[in-house]
């Protein structure tokens, strides 16, 4: 496993040089749930035997961020990173680094997620994913992180760094990898300002920042009760979102920097179709629980009926959301929330007797609507 991710990433930093450096595979030592570790001062990398692969990249990052603060500002055992913030050297790997997010406070206030050796690190770990990637390979050992360059990835985590971030980055790379030129030009290709359009980057602004109000059962007992009001507020919110979504699809299509292709604008439509289904599915969850959330998950996917909704006005409320995306369909079908009424009518049914007492030409199993032949009019 090691001696696989390593020959991996010395393809991808040719000059790696890792002399020195040990290698534990075992207990970290640590008890805070940590999958692996680098030990500045020990120059040494804890392999959990059971949890350390996916993490190689990230704790080697951590060993050139070593090197980097032994040759560069002659320290044992720190990272160049969090001495180059912490200390506010003026050097150009300094400057770099400070024109990543990395935390301007004090150290003391850091936390894992904007350590400045952690910002290096994750970034590395996305440097060797992309590299591989590029040459239609991954190697999970190495690390954890998929990249969407690879077929069916594309609603990953979106790579970081990109943009700006990518340009700083990359001079982070030529000073503690010794990386060529040429392989900087092929990262920034993909990674930097110039860059086409990704699919995770696509599928983001779709998902990132919508609106997502919380839907609360009440929703239902306040229609239930009549109240045309508040069933109108339902409607208006999740009119809202899919609105959002909608817009959102639009402007990908018609405005993005970069012009999409054939490929990218289906992802884009299927991205927000499945974001419009989860939507409805969440307001039909709200308004009548477990089984509105699979009445409208039956009328969305086609199925033969959708099952009884308790009550008719959640029965309206719901067939309206419905029409909200499109879908055309009947009025739900409902069932007595009184189970003595709901037996007695079963009863009659059977008997073919209507509960009114007269004769029944039809029986209610024909008398059901059905939605079998509904689809969505999108």
């Amino acid at each position: 496993m090691v001696a696989e991710a390593l020959g991996d990433l010395s393809s991808v930093f040719p000059k790696l040089d890792l002399r020195g450096l040990h290698l534990r595979i075992g207990r970290t030592g640590m008890d805070n749930g940590v999958l692996a570790s680098h030990s500045p001062e020990r120059r040494t990398i804890y392999l959990p035997a059971g949890l350390g692969a996916g993490t190689i990249a990230h704790e080697v990052a951590h060993d050139l961020d070593w090197q980097v603060g032994k040759k560069k500002y002659g320290a044992q055992g720190s990272y160049a990173t969090d001495l180059a913030i912490r200390n506010n050297y003026n050097d150009q790997f300094a400057a770099a680094m400070r024109s990543l997010p990395a935390p301007s406070g004090p150290a003391a206030t850091w936390h894992y997620g904007n350590r400045p050796a952690e910002i290096f690190a994750r970034s590395v770990d996305w440097y060797v994913v992309s590299a591989l990637a590029a040459r239609g390979r991954s190697n999970g050992y190495l690390s954890a992180i998929q990249d969407d360059v690879l077929r069916g990835l594309g609603s990953v985590e979106t790579p970081y760094p990109i943009g700006q971030n990518a340009v700083a980055f990359s001079r982070l790379l030529t000073v503690s990898s010794a990386l060529p030129e040429q392989a900087v030009g092929a990262f920034l290709a993909t990674r930097g300002p110039a860059r086409p359009v990704l699919g995770s980057e696509l599928v983001g602004a779709l998902t990132g920042n919508l609106l997502r109000t919380p839907v609360a059962g009440a929703w239902l007992e306040l229609s239930a009760a009549g109240d045309s009001a508040a069933a109108s507020a339902v409607l208006d919110s999740a009119r809202a979102e899919l609105a959002e979504i909608e817009s959102s699809r639009a402007a990908l299509h018609g405005g993005h920097p970069t012009a999409l292709a054939v490929e990218q604008r289906q992802l884009v439509d299927f991205a927000a179709g499945a974001r419009a289904r989860g939507v409805l599915l969440r307001y039909a969850q709200g308004i009548a629980g477990a089984r509105g959330r699979q009445w409208m998950r039956n009328l969305m996917y086609g199925n033969a009926r959708a099952g009884p909704i308790a009550g008719p006005e959640a029965g309206e409320l719901l067939r309206r959301l419905a029409a909200l995306a499109g879908y055309s369909v009947p009025e739900p079908e409902t069932v007595l929330p009184d189970k003595a009424a709901a037996g007695a009518e079963r009863a009659a049914a059977s008997a073919g007797v209507a509960p009114d007492g007269m004769s029944s030409p039809v029986s209610p199993q024909d008398s059901r609507p059905s939605i079998a032949s509904t689809r969505s009019s999108r």
